[in-house]
């Protein structure tokens, strides 16, 4: 859930651009798909509240300087080398969300070795792999993605199947090795596709907060300036070329098995201080359940001195008869201080998610076996100057996630 919520206004909207991307002119040729993807990173790791946890890992390629233009804290790897690299760091910092950055021309290619290995150990890292089907940076030579036919710096009569072999999908390829939890590819050439890749990478990023495995992002991009066309052509010539060849969507989604005879239960509990409407918002969350059939219990517990004490609230839905309503550990946790965050951070079930408001929290939850959200609801309940839309930020944030 976004902790940077847009700007409304009657006449219009307003959009906020992400607080990590720095005010640096960026190098990329005009038209290039890097600057798009960094925006898009740059979006997640904003929302997801993780600048000060985020370690990138660049190589050699047209995006080594993305520190330049994502304020988190970088790492530039050996060509080739990032998937190792950023498995040393994951190993070391395991609270930490490191993802590496990567063109076709180098994890495709000198760097297909860490790669496969590191997801077939399944490192909770994500990889994100712009596929141009080029080498961007050093002239336009041929890379393992190059198209049949294509021409390029060294295959100037177009790639020859007898003499280059076939282009390499890779992320079809790493589908087969159990680590890897989660393979998707886009593109960003318009604004749906970029809302979907988008999707893509903060699925990618949770996943790996999470403990899931290796997620593989691989976004099929243009190269105008290695294909020797303009911005407007390379687009078109992507998707009439590379796009049949790199079919977008999700390639692997590891789920948790459907069954549909089994009963539905969430156990949530929402803790704060007295006053926030922590007892309401779970009040408003178990006539939900009663006005959607289910079994419901709402069980709050607070001091006698109610406004200004704590005070939380479990709530109990499922399909099926609650014998208690007393629960030891939750499938959502909602925090909304330091003391319940304290409290409660512990007895999220592995998996489970917590959802906190940053506003009086001087120590975040570090647990890496858990997603977390956060929502800045204090500020934005100022922003809407009605302090009493907390608790309603504070729900549409949780029914988001």
């Amino acid at each position: 859930m976004s902790n940077k919520l847009v700007e409304q206004k009657p006449e219009n909207l307003i959009y906020r651009k992400p607080t990590i991307l720095t005010e640096n002119v960026m190098h990329y040729c005009p038209g290039c798909s890097h600057g798009t993807i960094h925006k898009l990173i740059a979006e997640v790791i904003d929302e997801l509240g993780i600048q000060e946890s985020s370690i990138g890992v660049s190589p050699v390629g047209c995006s080594v300087f993305a520190y330049h233009y994502i304020d988190i804290d970088w790492v530039q790897s050996a060509h080739g080398r990032a998937a190792a690299v950023a498995t040393g760091i994951k190993r070391v910092h395991p609270e930490k969300m490191v993802f590496t950055y990567q063109g076709d021309g180098d994890l495709a290619a000198i760097g297909t070795g860490e790669t496969i290995h590191a997801c077939n150990r399944g490192e909770n890292i994500a990889v994100i792999f712009v596929n141009n089907a080029i080498y961007g940076m050093t002239g336009g030579q041929m890379a393992p993605t190059t198209l049949i036919g294509m021409k390029t710096a060294t295959s100037p009569n177009g790639r020859q199947v007898d003499l280059h072999g076939y282009p390499f999908k890779i992320s079809n390829m790493l589908a087969h090795l159990d680590g890897v939890s989660y393979i998707t590819r886009q593109a960003v050439n318009t604004a749906p596709h970029a809302r979907k890749a988008k999707k893509a990478i903060r699925k990618g990023f949770e996943k790996a907060l999470a403990g899931k495995g290796l997620s593989f992002i691989e976004i099929v991009a243009s190269c105008n300036s290695g294909w020797k066309m303009s911005p407007v052509a390379a687009n078109q010539w992507m998707e009439e070329h590379l796009f049949p060849e790199y079919p977008l969507g999700d390639i692997k989604d590891i789920k948790p098995p459907e069954n549909r005879n089994q009963p539905m239960k969430q156990e949530i509990i929402i803790a704060g201080f007295g006053g926030q409407g922590v007892l309401s918002l779970g009040k408003i969350l178990a006539y939900s359940g009663i006005m959607q059939g289910l079994e419901v219990t709402w069980m709050p517990s607070y001091g006698p001195e109610m406004r200004g004490g704590t005070a939380n609230v479990t709530v109990i839905l499922s399909d099926l008869p609650i014998s208690s309503p007393i629960v030891h550990e939750y499938d959502t946790v909602v925090v909304l201080n330091q003391q319940s965050l304290d409290k409660f951070e512990e007895t999220v079930k592995p998996g489970g998610i917590l959802i906190y408001d940053p506003n009086g929290i001087t120590q975040p939850p570090t647990r890496t076996d858990i997603a977390l959200f956060k929502v800045d609801a204090t500020q934005e309940a100022a922003r809407m100057g009605n302090p009493r839309t907390f608790n309603m930020i504070v729900l549409g944030a949780m029914i988001q996630v």
